[in-house]
């Protein structure tokens, strides 16, 4: 956070002595405007995610309750994973604006972090003609990879499916929601009467079972919704490595536009 104070205070600063500049690539400086207050959101969610962390488990001790989620904890340490993985797509944004005057008004004109990185390692591919892109590829290499793919998951899960529950201690079974699905395929119903037969060794009564099953006649069957539990220390420490490698990639790319024109003056 240090470098991102200190590589902020010389953006600033540089912008108030060269002043504004009619280049379309000091659209990046915007962007970086955008970029500093997000990283401080970022970091300000984490800390306060960690104390309320600390502040439950002082309370209440593991396998004291069944369930140990923290509205306070899931709060902040969710807004911490959208702010994230918005970021990361942010700082992108700024690096492509450096080099491609698009209007952020045009949604079709918005690329995310894949579509930037993807021109910037193949330009010819596109079409573009770049210079002075490498430096800027070493910094937005640095924030990808398995801990950034899990924010990106809990994201799509945020936003798209049920929402995740986020639990303080070790998640199990039990915690589980029993969700009601309709058998619909020949596949389905075999799967179930399976499982059935392992659990009921009587046909009678396995028959029986079967039938109490059904709702106007369709047979139905509860499953656990997919990736619903999560553990703190488990989403704590994707985070954790995906801030500081934002905010190490944010303080490089920063570095880097102050190194040019129109910034350099």
């Amino acid at each position: 956070m240090e470098s991102i104070c200190q590589n902020l205070g010389k953006l600033e600063e540089q912008v108030k002595k060269v002043g504004f500049s009619f280049d379309p690539r000091f659209n990046s400086v915007f962007w970086a405007y955008s970029l500093a207050n997000l990283c401080k959101e970022i970091v300000f969610g984490f800390c306060w995610a960690e104390a309320w962390a600390d502040f439950y488990k002082k309370k209440i001790t593991e396998g004291s309750m069944p369930s140990n989620a923290v509205m306070q904890v899931s709060f902040y340490a969710g807004n911490c994973i959208t702010m994230i993985d918005s970021c990361r797509d942010k700082l992108a944004l700024m690096v492509w604006a450096y080099f491609c005057p698009f209007n952020p008004n045009e949604k079709e004109e918005i690329l995310i972090y894949e579509g930037v990185l993807e021109r910037l390692l193949a330009p010819v591919k596109f079409g573009l003609k770049l210079e002075g892109h490498q430096e800027f590829i070493e910094y937005l290499e640095k924030i990808k990879g398995d801990d950034f793919k899990r924010i990106e998951k809990y994201r799509h899960l945020k936003v798209h499916r049920m929402e995740p529950q986020i639990e303080m201690y070790q998640t199990g079974p039990h915690q589980e929601i029993p969700y009601l699905v309709p058998l619909t395929t020949s596949e389905s119903i075999q799967k179930f009467k399976d499982r059935l037969k392992e659990k009921y060794p009587d046909p009678d009564f396995r028959e029986t079972v079967f039938e109490q099953c059904k709702i106007e006649g369709v047979p139905f069957s509860t499953i656990p919704v997919k990736h619903q539990l999560w553990e703190y220390k488990t989403i704590r420490k994707h985070i954790e490595k995906c801030m500081l490698g934002l905010l190490e990639a944010t303080a490089g790319c920063w570095n880097e536009l102050l190194k040019r024109q129109p910034l350099l003056k």
